[in-house]
């Protein structure tokens, strides 16, 4: 994982009842999204899960689906425990990628944001949150975290990417009640 640089402090917009402060991190796709909810505080995996749509899906279906996910999974009580919502863009592009994927992906992940305060998006880059890491260091840093924290939650290779992103906005953001 990439070294922290200094945090950046971002003001807690609602503080739950029961004080727990989430971060929301997504690795998103144009017809798939892996994504992981962090607790701010311990570190730990609360839920993740990948969501996929039909090949078949239009670009108006897809704003449609993604617009309305955050909404679809996560309840009210979620909502605003969720104090910081990570999204990853790619920095690179494959050989063989064409353009209109690209585009697609773009506006798929746009009408994801859409759904979200403003004031709690965050866009990284991988370079950014694992440095130049290959998966599978990713992924050997993933199940040390996890077996330490005696998570027994199962991820995808995507979903152990979000979760990671969110280990890495923890240790890069620091939330200061309002």
């Amino acid at each position: 994982m990439a070294k922290p640089k200094a945090k950046k402090t971002r003001a807690v917009v609602n503080i739950n009842s029961h004080g727990s402060r989430w971060i929301l991190s997504i690795d998103p796709h144009m017809r798939s999204m892996a994504w992981a909810v962090i607790d701010y505080d311990t570190g730990a995996p609360v839920k993740s899960g990948t969501d996929k749509l039909p090949a078949s899906y239009s670009i108006p279906e897809l704003c449609k689906e993604w617009g309305g996910w955050y909404y679809d999974h996560f309840t009210t009580l979620e909502r605003v425990t969720v104090q910081l919502v990570v999204v990853e863009i790619p920095d690179h592009v494959r050989r063989g990628i064409n353009a209109t994927s690209i585009i697609k992906q773009s506006i798929s992940v746009g009408a994801l944001l859409v759904s979200f305060d403003r004031r709690c998006i965050e866009v990284v880059m991988p370079r950014e949150w694992k440095g130049r890491a290959k998966k599978d260091a990713t992924d050997a840093e993933a199940e040390r975290v996890l077996h330490a924290l005696s998570s027994n939650i199962v991820m995808t290779q995507h979903e152990t990417d979000a979760y990671m992103m969110g280990r890495w906005a923890i240790a890069n953001f620091v939330f200061e009640e309002k």
